[in-house]
């Protein structure tokens, strides 16, 4: 259930990049065609906006990684507390 919402919300912040992107694109290309002397300046802001969404897209793959992690290792160390607690009631 958790690597659901985990995947739910990867596939959210992928589409809410690539839509922002998209739209951000076009109003390059509108700007370009009606300003086309400050073609540098749409340069640099669409070269910055999409070392933005690069490092949005790491940081959302590194938390994936480390929320699996971190539910794997609080899986398995209640699961060890509660075995042995039944093998000793029923061993008493």
């Amino acid at each position: 259930m958790e690597r659901f919402y985990i995947r739910k919300t990867a596939l959210f912040g992928g589409k809410l990049c690539v839509v922002s992107l998209g739209g951000f694109g076009m109003w390059l290309l509108c700007g370009i065609a009606e300003y086309p002397a400050l073609w540098w300046l749409y340069a640099l802001t669409a070269t910055l906006c999409f070392l933005l969404a690069a490092l949005m897209a790491a940081l959302v793959s590194l938390s994936e990684d480390d929320l699996k992690r971190a539910m794997d290792e609080y899986k398995r160390v209640p699961v060890r507390k509660i075995e042995r607690r039944s093998n000793w009631r029923h061993s008493a």
